[in-house]
């Protein structure tokens, strides 16, 4: 039962009670949002990087790197932002995570993101085998992977071991067309604020000309695609799980009960949080040992 008494209700409390309301200028939630980062995260050290920051756990694997893509649905957000769950993503694979920084919009609309993460993944796989490296998104920074994948395939750079995406938003013409109603179940999400995203990231294009969901997908490595039954953006999530394995791609789908938007973020105080992360990690050593980059 949810109630203020077990974990994931004193979440969503503190969520709601946290939530801004409409009309809320970007300006401040962007830097209410940089001023929430914290310092620290135990069990890593964090290093600027050219191309954002690095996040390495102790005792990392030489021979690995996962590559991260923020979310905040395209005009919010860094890789500063996303420390909770770059630091998690480093402890359950073992290895550094590159998060990469990329222009947000307004200031720089749809494709400015993709263009850059594409840029980052040429970097990367130039001074790194791609069979050693994983890429990761959350949110609509899952999403991002997915058009930055599709767009280093489409220029000819090799494809990384594995893709891991967590909550991702995808499909951002359903939510242009009929946005989702708000529930208190997932208080990280509201409609307003989807659907500002969207105009603010397409800039007068249609919203399916710029929606990952709507891309050509084959070729993709294995993904390992995590969302919540409670998620508002669930059925966004089951729909991309079946539009990649009806191009190709092998899936593994995993639908968590009773959590919130990206709910990653939120280890070790939420047993779901850290389960996730055991499962990312185990999913992520057998991704690369079939890769060739195994023990």
């Amino acid at each position: 039962m949810d109630t203020a008494t077990t974990p994931i209700g004193r979440l969503r409390a503190a969520l709601l009670r946290g939530r801004p309301g409409p009309g809320s200028p970007l300006a401040d939630r962007r830097a209410s949002l940089e001023a929430s980062v914290g310092a620290e995260q135990p069990g890593v050290r964090i290093a600027p990087d050219p191309d954002g920051e690095r996040i390495v756990p102790d005792e990392p694997r030489a021979d690995r790197l996962v590559l991260h893509v923020h979310g905040g649905g395209f005009v919010m957000g860094s890789p500063a932002t996303a420390r909770s769950v770059t630091a998690g993503l480093a402890r359950a694979c073992r290895a550094e995570v590159l998060a990469a920084r990329y222009r947000l919009a307004p200031e720089h609309p749809f494709p400015a993101a993709v263009d850059d993460l594409v840029a980052v993944y040429r970097r990367v796989v130039a001074r790194c085998a791609p069979h050693r490296v994983l890429v990761s998104g959350d949110s609509a920074g899952a999403g991002l992977v997915l058009a930055a994948l599709a767009g280093a395939r489409d220029a000819g750079l090799p494809m990384p071991a594995g893709a891991v995406l967590l909550s991702p938003w995808s499909d951002l013409g359903s939510v242009a067309g009929s946005p989702p109603a708000d529930s208190d179940l997932d208080p990280m999400i509201m409609a307003w604020q989807l659907v500002e995203m969207v105009e603010l990231y397409r800039a007068g294009r249609p919203a399916a000309e710029v929606s990952p969901a709507g891309l050509d997908l084959r070729g993709l490595p294995p993904v390992l695609l995590q969302y919540g039954d409670a998620e508002t953006l669930a059925p966004d999530a089951a729909a991309l799980a079946g539009a990649l394995r009806a191009q190709g791609v092998e899936v593994t789908e995993r639908r968590w009960p009773d959590v919130v938007h990206v709910w990653h973020a939120f280890a070790p105080r939420l047993e779901a949080a850290t389960l996730a992360w055991d499962e990312v990690g185990a999913w992520s050593e057998d991704t690369w040992s079939r890769s060739g980059s195994g023990s």
